[in-house]
């Protein structure tokens, strides 16, 4: 994988690279549970919300957070009150 990628005329950092393969990996993950996708990478004014599912009658909001290692501490230490 190269340093930099193209998307839609920006570059994008190994970063967030890293964040949409966890991304996929997630949404894959919900799908083969049985979860609908509804929506992905929702942006509004309170912010973005990375998957929208729906598990059978509920709506569920997923922030997925990746990390390669634990130099910045876990996934779940990196959701605060505001995510």
């Amino acid at each position: 994988m190269n340093m930099y990628e193209y998307k839609g005329g920006n570059i994008i950092d190994k970063k967030h690279i890293l964040g949409k393969e966890g991304e996929e990996i997630a949404e894959q993950y919900l799908i083969s549970k049985g979860y609908e996708i509804i929506e992905k990478n929702f942006t509004c004014k309170a912010g973005e919300i990375d998957i929208i599912a729906l598990d059978k009658i509920e709506y569920v909001f997923i922030e997925v957070k990746t990390r390669r290692n634990k130099s910045y501490g876990t996934p779940g230490e990196a959701v605060h009150n505001i995510k």
